[in-house]
């Protein structure tokens, strides 16, 4: 009988841990459930709160993307002047020798030849003060 008797108070034993087991999985399982709720309200909120943000963040890409586009274009506008202007300084720069080409020949021309007349009307001077000089007085 003291087996049975011990076999009884073993089951009975085991009874009630597994029946204390049960009350704490019963206790953890209420906190999970908690747990999860406080989750699935949060997440709920941070998705009404995310959508508005996530819309904004595309509507701010899409400007990004297009003021890009729009400097881009800008830039190749700026060039497309630097261009030009480069063009019509090494044009006025050409235009500019073809007019001393044209004008430094014939003035050095000139100059030479008035050089040349100052230079024998000096000569004819000297010659008339020499001959002054050397006239014989009367």
């Amino acid at each position: 009988m003291t087996m049975d008797l011990l076999l009884q108070i073993a089951q009975v034993l085991a009874l009630i841990g597994l029946t204390a087991l049960c009350i704490a999985l019963i206790a953890t399982l209420r906190r999970l459930s908690s747990t999860l709720s406080t989750i699935e309200r949060e997440l709920t909120e941070i998705s009404g709160v995310a959508k508005p943000v996530l819309r904004n963040l595309d509507i701010v890409a899409e400007k990004a993307k297009s003021i890009a586009a729009n400097i881009e274009t800008q830039v190749g506008h700026v060039t497309g002047a630097i261009a030009t202007l480069r063009k019509a300084a090494d044009n006025v720069l050409e235009f500019e020798k073809r007019i001393e080409q044209a004008i430094e020949s014939p003035i050095v021309r000139v100059v030479s030849k008035i050089n040349e007349f100052f230079g024998t009307f000096s000569g004819i001077l000297g010659i008339f003060k020499n001959f002054r000089r050397n006239k014989p007085s009367q």
